[in-house]
């Protein structure tokens, strides 16, 4: 296909790596966002959604040469963790404060759990640097982990989503209900770009 180089082409090269069709890749990603939102507005506690619209940390809870200690830190990383999908906050009680830093994936459907460890180790430097920052500014540190939400590209979902979710005080009963609307998502985009990319391949005569 224009654009891609790959030497082969497979359902999974298709939905997860064509040049082709990147666009697609991105939108299909970028689907998962609002529904999740809204779960978390509903069934999350106290969270506020922080970071449009540029996906970066407020402000106030990183220093300002933020992305100059990352780039330090992280000196061999061709791309910083600086835009997680999103930012969540509660900091109604100040010592009790915490944030979680979401950041999604559409994954092939195995191997899912080493993608949402990869998703925490990326953007750990990043939890690192808010916890020191807030002990540095309001002299205590908030809990601050990193939460993915990996869905496979077929709709599975990994062996540890509750135990995810339980980091956005997410009940099973409510987890499973944003895993069956997040796999619907998922599915039902990864069939559009599949029918997409045949369709297009006919066209440049395959």
């Amino acid at each position: 296909m224009p654009n891609c180089s790959s030497p082969y082409c497979d359902d999974r090269h298709i939905l997860q790596s064509c040049a082709w069709h990147k666009g697609w890749i991105t939108y299909r990603h970028d689907q998962l966002k609002l529904p999740t939102i809204r779960f978390i507005e509903r069934a999350c506690g106290h969270w506020r959604y922080i970071g449009q619209p540029d996906c970066a940390p407020p402000p106030d809870s990183v220093p300002n040469d933020w992305k100059e200690r990352l780039a330090l830190a992280l000196p061999d990383r061709p791309q910083l963790p600086t835009r997680p999908d999103l930012i969540l906050i509660d900091d109604l009680v100040a010592s009790k404060s915490r944030i979680r830093i979401v950041d999604f994936k559409i994954a092939w459907d195995v191997n899912m759990i080493t993608d949402g460890d990869a998703k925490v180790e990326k953007y750990q430097p990043l939890a690192n640097l808010m916890r020191e920052h807030w002990l540095h500014t309001r002299g205590f540190a908030p809990d601050v982990r990193v939460v993915p939400i990996v869905i496979g590209a077929c709709g599975s979902i990994p062996s540890d989503w509750y135990h995810r979710l339980a980091d956005l005080e997410a009940t099973e009963a409510k987890g499973a209900a944003l895993a069956k609307q997040l796999s619907a998502i998922a599915i039902e985009q990864s069939a559009a770009m599949f029918n997409k990319w045949v369709s297009d391949a006919r066209a440049h005569g395959f």
